[in-house]
């Protein structure tokens, strides 16, 4: 990109394609999204407003995934079930619903973080809510309960030289929220 003019009243910034260059590479999965971004993409679905910045395509899929929101009624529910799918909308960070998804998984239910929500696959709702009440009535587990080493992603410089548990737990500390996961089911 290439840097045509900046509007500092009105904070915009124009770009143009640059002719140069290429797109940057990067390794790992990318930076897990907050919780503050997914509270502020719900409160834009949830809102009629349209950015000015957005371009005219943006602007035509952001009315439709406003009205997506507004139909599905997830204004006043978490849950929508498609066919034989539930899809659990928490508007929580990657850390959370991945903490979720694993707590999920260790009752056997196919389940992907899917970013702006959860997918559960071949499930019913009312099954998805006693895994959760079953989740929630027993103690929070600890990190090898929950994960395996395989489920590890970007391990730290040294994990290879460490015991297996120390590898999860650590990696457990630093990119699933158990505990809040698990005081949710409660």
């Amino acid at each position: 990109w290439g840097l045509v003019d900046i509007d500092h009243q009105k904070r915009l910034v124009d770009l143009a394609i640059s002719s140069m260059g290429k797109l940057p590479r990067t390794g790992g999965d990318g930076t897990p999204v907050h919780e503050r971004v997914r509270k502020e993409m719900r409160a834009i679905l949830a809102g009629d407003e349209i950015p000015a910045w957005l371009d005219e395509t943006a602007r035509s899929l952001l009315r439709d995934a406003q009205r997506q929101y507004k139909a599905l009624g997830l204004d006043e529910t978490w849950f929508v079930v498609e066919g034989h799918n539930v899809y659990l909308f928490l508007w929580q960070g990657d850390l959370f619903q991945d903490a979720l998804s694993a707590l999920l998984r260790r009752q056997g239910l196919e389940v992907t973080n899917a970013g702006i929500c959860i997918q559960i696959k071949r499930m019913t709702a009312n099954q998805v809510t006693e895994c959760l009440t079953k989740i929630g009535a027993q103690p929070c587990p600890c990190p090898g309960g929950v994960i395996e080493i395989k489920d590890v992603r970007n391990p730290e410089k040294w994990d290879w030289v460490l015991p297996s548990d120390m590898v999860i737990g650590s990696y457990a500390s630093r990119a699933l929220a158990l505990e809040e996961a698990y005081a949710w089911c409660r």
